[in-house]
Order: C-alpha cells, then sequence, then structure tokens
C-alpha cells in the first residue's frame, strides 16, 4: 500500500534495511544523518506503479561507511519519473566509503545518483539485466549513472541500456539521455563499463583530472563519448605500449568523440589506439 516513506532512519543509528518489499511508497528507505555508523541498505525490492520517486535516498551522513547492494528496483509501470539510489554529502571529505554494487534497476530518471562524496565504488551494477532508463523528453534528462563534484570514484563493470523492456524503443536518438555521466569529479576510474543504445555513452564535464577511462565499451550512441567544458582535458589515456582498449562500436549520430568547449588540442593524442584497422 502507498504511505509516504518505507523506512527512516535518522540520527546516530547503525542502520540496516534487508530483504523488504517496497509497493509504490514515495520513497522506499531514507537514511539522514547517521554519523559514524554504518548504514546497510540490501538485498530489497522496490517497485513503482504510481507514486515512488526515490528507492534509496541516503544523504547527509559523514562520516560512515554505507553499503547499498543486491536491491531490485522497477519503475517500468510507474506513472511518475523515479530515481533508483541517491547518495549525496554537502561537501567531498574524506572519512566516508561508499559500496554501490550489485544492484537492478529499471526504467528510472537516474539509476545511481551520487552526489558531493568522496570513496565511492559503483561496481557491477546491472550485472543481470542492464540497467534501463525511463522515456523522457529533453527538460527530463535521465542518466544510468551520475556523479557529480566528488573525488575518488570507483565506476567499474556497469550494464547501461537505452533500450526499455520490450526491447525495441531506443535513447540512441535521445541526446538528453547519458549512459554514465561524470561532472567535476577528479581521480575518476571509469574501467570496463558497457553503454549501449543511449545518447551520450560517457560523458565527461568539468574538471576531471587525474581520471582514467580503460576498457568501456560504447555501442551505438549519438556521441559515445562526449567531452563537455573540460578545461584542463582528462590527460593521455593509456600508452602505446599499452593501451586502454576503450572501444567504440556500432553505429553513432553525431560522433565517435565530441570535445565541446574541452582544452585537447586537435593535434594532441588523447587516446591510444592500437594499429589500424582496429577500433580499440
Amino acid at each position: 500500500d502507498y504511505c509516504t516513506v518505507g523506512v527512516y532512519a535518522t540520527t546516530l543509528i547503525n542502520a540496516t534495511v534487508n530483504k523488504n518489499d517496497f509497493l509504490d511508497d514515495e520513497y522506499g528507505v531514507v537514511v539522514v544523518n547517521c554519523n559514524k555508523k554504518t548504514i546497510s541498505v540490501t538485498q530489497n525490492n522496490m517497485t513503482g506503479i504510481s507514486y515512488m520517486t526515490n528507492g534509496v535516498l541516503s544523504i547527509f551522513n559523514f562520516p560512515c561507511t554505507q553499503y547499498i547492494s543486491l536491491n531490485h528496483f522497477d519503475f517500468s509501470s510507474s506513472l511518475l519519473l523515479a530515481d533508483a539510489i541517491e547518495v549525496a554529502e554537502w561537501s567531498p571529505a574524506p572519512g566516508s566509503t561508499t559500496y554501490i554494487e550489485f544492484n537492478e534497476i529499471a526504467d528510472a530518471q537516474n539509476g545511481i545518483w551520487v552526489e558531493n562524496m568522496e570513496n565511492v565504488g559503483i561496481i557491477n551494477n546491472g550485472y543481470i539485466n542492464p540497467i534501463t532508463l525511463a522515456i523522457t523528453t529533453p527538460t527530463d534528462e535521465t542518466n544510468g549513472i551520475l556523479v557529480e563534484n566528488c573525488y575518488n570514484t570507483n565506476i567499474s563493470l556497469n550494464n547501461i541500456s537505452g533500450l526499455n523492456d520490450n526491447g525495441n524503443i531506443t535513447a540512441q536518438t535521445s541526446w538528453w539521455t547519458n549512459g554514465i555521466r561524470m561532472d567535476n569529479s577528479p581521480l575518476s576510474l571509469v574501467e570496463c563499463n558497457s553503454t549501449s543504445d543511449i545518447g551520450m555513452g560517457l560523458f565527461c564535464g568539468g574538471n576531471m583530472p587525474s581520471s582514467k577511462l580503460i576498457g568501456n565499451y560504447m555501442n551505438n550512441c549519438w556521441d559515445h563519448l562526449f567531452l563537455n567544458y573540460n578545461p584542463i582535458g582528462l590527460g593521455i589515456q593509456g600508452s602505446f605500449a599499452t593501451p586502454w582498449d576503450n572501444k567504440w562500436d556500432g553505429s553513432y549520430i553525431q560522433a565517435q568523440t565530441y570535445s565541446s568547449f574541452s582544452d585537447n588540442l586537435s593535434t594532441s593524442t588523447i587516446f591510444i589506439v592500437r594499429d589500424i584497422p582496429a577500433i580499440y
């Protein structure tokens, strides 16, 4: 039955939410101000039909250790746009560690949204079925994974697709959809992710120094890789002896790699590629 919040945890307690079913709660799980504690949200099922707008919302819990893992989110029948997982702080600071792993997400506006965090691992989400996104208009941006103003983030082994449940509607022609979007998030490791049939496969915006893009697969995107207002660039990715094996595959509408107001000179080498005709 519908209620505003399924589980609400606050104020200096160890929060464990495990093996529950949430049906159309506006917020499934909310955890706030649980400082210096351990937060565990695991193996829950969250289904949105009409009202759900957030599956898991964890905010202002610094410092703490968080585990958000093995949850299943399904918004395919929802009348509202919903975010599956949102984790945020006031500003990035050392002392917290967050693990967001092995979650299954269907038809979210934002699958995983992390803001102002340090030391976050976003790993192996969409490991059975790809993370899929809600169908929206250009005024409603969607992201499989959205990382904003974070430091030292590990985004690895995630699978995101613009194809919805029935498999025949593509988001490739919707430039406002992003597989993985990172903004102003230095020291990001983006490794072995797959983004397909979507607007921007990988989106790197703002300052992203010391970040690494390794072994990612981008397929059938509007732009496979989009660099946006990246004033100091990503730096050289890989080396001639050891390429980092990103793969641009399938068709694209605008570009394999599109650089918008980014300080990457046209004469410089950004991504080391293998010998022609390989496309790595």
